[in-house]
């Protein structure tokens, strides 16, 4: 029997160390068991509205969960997948270069997913055109190391993500460095990079969706 709907008004965070955080407060409804996060429920999503200006806009926000955590998580980013304006990867480059087997596997099942659908050739062409690669914690990266780990990402990411042009889809930065700077009001290059290539990475959505819709 499906659930109805239900309208919960989280406590804010701000100047009350008893309130328990926003994850805190979510995390009962999204897993099974709260010791082991990676167990799923059985609430199908979580819609939280946030007073921020670009949701203003109209603008949804997917956060799924991560690649490869377990079968129930990947099938809830394939239910989503193919109706996304815009598709953005955030890879821990601090392993490896963050290009392990199951990632790799894991974007290839997302492209056949998309291919397994109704004008499936034009949904993957734009889901490539686009995504974004986000190559977090680059600030772990040894400086004498980071081109071969940019050579590295974009060769396997052509193996398993054709139709990109992944020179300019994929970016490096250190999320929590940006973060910290972002405190004090602002930007570190990495970030203002991030920021470029997600604008440009919403112009070619926009126009991509206007062609097909006048085609």
């Amino acid at each position: 029997m499906k659930r109805p709907p239900t309208t919960i008004t989280l406590e804010t965070e701000e100047g009350e160390e008893s309130v328990k955080s926003y994850q805190e407060q979510l995390i009962r409804f999204v897993c099974q068991d709260q010791e082991d996060q990676n167990k799923g429920s059985d609430i199908i999503k979580v819609e939280i509205f946030w007073p921020h200006k670009l949701l203003k806009e109209g603008v949804i926000i997917i956060d799924s969960p991560g690649i490869g955590e377990s079968d129930e998580m990947d099938q809830v980013l394939m239910n989503y997948l193919p109706k996304a304006f815009a598709f953005i990867y955030v890879i821990d480059v601090s392993h490896a270069g963050g290009m392990q087997k199951y990632l790799k596997e894991m974007l290839m099942k997302i492209l056949e997913k998309v291919q397994s659908l109704e004008g499936g050739t034009e949904r993957c062409k734009t889901l490539a055109e686009c995504s974004l690669f986000v190559c977090n914690k680059w600030d772990q990266v040894a400086k004498s190391e980071q081109e071969k780990v940019k050579t590295y990402v974009v060769q396997e990411l052509k193996k398993c993500w054709p139709g990109a042009n992944l020179n300019s889809q994929v970016v490096y930065m250190s999320i929590l460095k940006a973060t910290e700077i972002q405190r004090y009001g602002g930007l570190t290059e990495e970030f203002n990079d991030f920021l470029l290539s997600l604008q440009q990475m919403i112009k070619r959505a926009i126009g991509i969706r206007l062609y097909n819709h006048w085609q």
